[in-house]
């Protein structure tokens, strides 16, 4: 009996815990976004960046540059679902013949063929706002 109410509670603290490491990076990542320049300071400016659709701007990045605002909320969005892993039992045994996963190949083969010419060649503030962007993901993953 006492095991497992130590199991509950060790749960719910693992779950505490993960959510406000959670926020702490959301917190963190936002704040070197704003001191870099990529979100404004005022609050309703940045409101606006918040209701873009960010698939839509990560699937429009793909063919085309994005605004640094726009480039900095898909790389949030992404910062949010960082570390999933499903534990699904359909997705243990799943194959690499599914429509999802030929998708994903083919995007990640269009990415490497495009993007290796303009990176070598150096691309100005596009190539300053990714490396920027990088230190600061880095920046908030790292513990503290």
């Amino acid at each position: 009996m006492k095991a497992l109410l130590a199991a509950k509670r060790r749960e719910a603290r693992a779950m505490r815990r993960q959510r406000d490491r959670l926020l702490k990076r959301k917190t963190h990542m936002m704040e070197k976004f704003i001191q870099h320049g990529f979100f404004s300071q005022e609050k309703e400016a940045r409101g606006a960046l918040e209701r873009l659709n960010p698939h839509e701007l990560r699937a429009r990045g793909l063919s085309f540059a994005l605004q640094p605002g726009e480039f900095t909320r898909a790389l949030f969005h992404l910062n949010q679902r960082r570390g999933f892993e499903s534990n699904r039992e359909t997705d243990k045994n799943d194959k690499d013949s599914g429509a999802l996963k030929t998708a994903t190949n083919r995007v990640r083969q269009e990415l490497k063929d495009r993007v290796a010419i303009p990176w070598a060649n150096g691309c100005g503030n596009a190539c300053r706002m990714v490396k920027a962007c990088v230190r600061i993901i880095a920046k908030a993953e790292s513990p503290h």
